[in-house]
């Protein structure tokens, strides 16, 4: 009995690797329907050894490592300088100088790109010496980015009255990283477009051609099942929108500026933090405010799920694809600058990993940030030290 076992074992090892060494062809050549029965059979393979795959790996089965061409605006637009936003407070540093240093080490030309660095008053010290560090790091570079320090804005709505379940359990109400992007327009006056990335983002390729997209709406965003909101309506009694085509994930956004002033969208999404209490963030007011109208991210400029093990090694093949890699899933333990991170995705992390000892970083690497660390998880376990 046990030999029969151990040969059954056995052989869903050797699917799964044949299924994860063929599965970059296989989805590649195979039609739309083949592509999904190829994913579901390994989803399946999964299971048999032990590793849950994500509900994600399901609805994104169609979707799932196929790429498309970005189509790009017209040369004569005046897009010259190229404009990132990241938002953190201190315990977030660490994953937002690994972002920033993959961003300008991959930048054709870094000269002409303008970070955006969005922290509380009380950190703009920290803040300002992380930039040295910054500068330090990429020292061998012909050019640099430039860095523009913002202290946080009030908002527009008081944070002590968000009462949801899920953010009085994540303790993020006064955090300026879930909600900046519901202002970034006011943040950058003048400016036409910018790129968004959550600060546990790794990006391997130039970001030129996601800035120069064409848009038709005021954001561009990858499609995400809105399987994690159910109980924000719920639990407000309110019409759950069963049609899920409408949901994005907010970890990766080019926005267009001027679009998103004019279309006075944020009155709406105030109105949705309110109404759902707060319940997933700015994410979930994004979703509701949009309402579905928003320009495709193909898969490349946004891998998503990486943090959770079933989502990472199902996209493990396909990674060589990729262009943006963003840690979503999992339990916050496995952020690329932890210890306890997915090895696998090691040659993804170290080369934008800081060579020299930052001030701003001490005592900050081996902890998951306790203010911002709430992607694709309902309720977030209490942060605690990585071992």
């Amino acid at each position: 009995m046990k030999g029969a076992v151990l040969r059954g074992c056995g052989f869903c090892l050797a699917l799964l690797l044949i299924l994860i060494t063929n599965l970059p062809r296989l989805l590649y050549l195979s039609t739309s329907i083949g592509r999904e029965k190829t994913l579901l059979a390994l989803v399946d393979a999964l299971k048999l050894v032990g590793v849950q795959p994500n509900p994600n790996a399901v609805l994104l089965a169609k979707t799932f490592c196929q790429d498309s061409m970005l189509r790009l605006m017209d040369e004569e637009e005046d897009l010259e300088t190229l404009h990132v936003a990241y938002a953190s407070d201190s315990n977030g540093f660490v994953g937002m100088m690994n972002s920033m240093l993959s961003v300008s080490r991959n930048l054709h030309r870094p000269g002409n790109a303008v970070i955006h660095l969005i922290v509380p008053d009380v950190d703009l010290g920290d803040a300002s010496e992380l930039v040295t560090c910054f500068r330090r790091e990429l020292a061998d570079l012909p050019a640099l980015p430039q860095i523009v320090l913002h202290a946080a804005k009030e908002l527009g709505f008081n944070v002590s009255k968000l009462d949801s379940d899920w953010i009085l359990q994540n303790r993020l109400r006064e955090s300026p990283s879930m909600w900046v992007r519901l202002y970034l327009d006011r943040y950058l006056p003048g400016i036409k477009r910018v790129i968004w990335l959550d600060i546990d983002t790794i990006v391997v390729a130039d970001l030129t051609p996601l800035y120069r997209m064409h848009m038709q709406h005021a954001v561009a965003a990858a499609w995400e099942p809105p399987l994690f909101y159910k109980e924000c309506f719920t639990k407000k009694n309110l019409p759950v929108h069963g049609d899920a085509s409408w949901a994005f994930n907010s970890g990766v956004l080019l926005f267009d500026l001027e679009r998103f002033a004019s279309q006075g969208v944020v009155h709406e999404m105030e109105h949705w933090v309110k109404t759902t209490g707060g319940c997933w963030g700015d994410q979930l007011a994004l979703n509701l405010g949009f309402q579905g109208k928003v320009d495709p991210l193909p898969w490349s400029w946004h891998v998503k799920g990486i943090g959770g093990k079933a989502m990472m090694m199902l996209q493990l093949p396909c990674l060589s694809h990729g262009k943006i890699f963003h840690w979503t899933g999992g339990d916050g333990s496995t952020k690329p600058w932890l210890p306890s991170r997915h090895r696998e995705l090691d040659p993804l992390v170290v080369p934008y990993t800081p060579r020299a000892q930052c001030p701003a970083l001490e005592g900050k690497s081996m902890s998951i940030p306790a203010k911002w660390d709430h992607d694709a998880r309902g309720a977030r376990r209490e942060t605690r030290a990585a071992s």
